[in-house]
């Protein structure tokens, strides 16, 4: 089992349908994003960590419920 999301992946984990709001979330936390993809096309198709952003969804699940 792969140990990276891709950008679509990704996109899908954090429920966002435009690659706009992805990236501006990714500029804004980049602690949650960690690309770890060895090759040189690392922004043109960049892998991002599992464990990091599992963690950072589980983090923005947990302060959405604490505003309402």
């Amino acid at each position: 089992m792969n140990e990276h999301y891709t950008r679509k992946q990704a996109m899908e984990r954090l429920g966002l349908s435009s690659t706009n709001a992805f990236l501006r979330l990714e500029r804004k936390y980049p602690e949650g994003f960690v690309n770890v993809n060895p090759n040189r096309d690392r922004e043109k198709k960049p892998w991002y960590d599992k464990e990091a952003l599992d963690r950072f969804y589980h983090t923005g699940q947990y302060l959405k419920q604490e505003k309402r």
